[in-house]
């Protein structure tokens, strides 16, 4: 590992949670330097929990959630055809595009997409 290197991953949570609450996510890298010195690095996140979509959206991280899809359609490519890669990707995209343009005002939509 170095620091060209990244790490992602997709979690899903299937219970409902109360609004207004936080949500901690804490993830731990042990790892030995050059020197041979063992090191452990702790990344602790702390984020709200909304209902609310346009909230959602706000602070939602359009790079990152695209990299993400983007990484996760490179590991498909390999088995899955370009017809199932399609559905896969662009009907559920389109579909959240369109939900998030819908719920949101039109001014806030224009600048966020």
């Amino acid at each position: 590992m170095d620091s060209d290197k990244t790490i992602a991953c997709l979690l899903q949570h299937d219970e409902s949670l109360p609004d207004k609450a936080k949500a901690v996510f804490q993830a731990a890298l042990l790892y030995t330097t050059h020197q041979g010195q063992r090191r452990i690095r702790v990344h602790t996140l702390q984020l709200p929990i909304s209902s609310a979509l346009p909230s959602i959206v706000r602070s939602a991280d359009v790079y990152t959630s695209v990299a993400l899809m983007a990484r996760h359609a490179i590991k498909e490519v390999s088995r899955v055809s370009l017809q199932g890669m399609r559905i896969s990707h662009n009907v559920p995209l389109r579909a959240v595009i369109a939900k998030v343009n819908a719920l949101l005002s039109p001014q806030l939509a224009a600048t966020r997409w």
